[in-house]
């Protein structure tokens, strides 16, 4: 942690959430397999849902994207190559940034 606000901090305390700790950004990997796994929650639901999001998108509509791996030593799930979007207003992610909604099934 650095001492006042800073894009360390935003990702260390969304990391948090691991534990509970709710934060404003969006969870996001670049590997099908791990949305799959977080859309059926580990394996603990059989359907869900994964969206793909534009990578280019979110910069144009005030979204910062936070690479995890880029930032801190030891990140809660290395393998997931996570990609945190926060809205730069703390708000929502505007909707033009998701290109696709895919069902997923512990079949599919």
């Amino acid at each position: 942690m650095e001492c006042g606000e800073s894009d360390l901090n935003t990702v260390i305390l969304h990391q948090g959430e691991q534990a509970g700790i709710p934060t404003s950004g969006i969870s996001t990997s670049p590997y099908l397999p791990r949305a799959k796994y977080y859309a059926l929650t580990g394996g603990k639901t059989n359907i869900g849902y994964v969206f793909q999001l534009s990578v280019k998108k979110p910069l144009n509509i005030d979204v910062t994207i936070y690479r995890v791996n880029d930032l801190i030593p030891h990140p809660a799930a290395h393998e997931d190559d996570d990609h945190i979007l926060a809205a730069n207003d703390c708000g929502r992610i505007p909707e033009i940034a998701i290109e696709s909604i895919s069902l997923v099934t512990n079949n599919t």
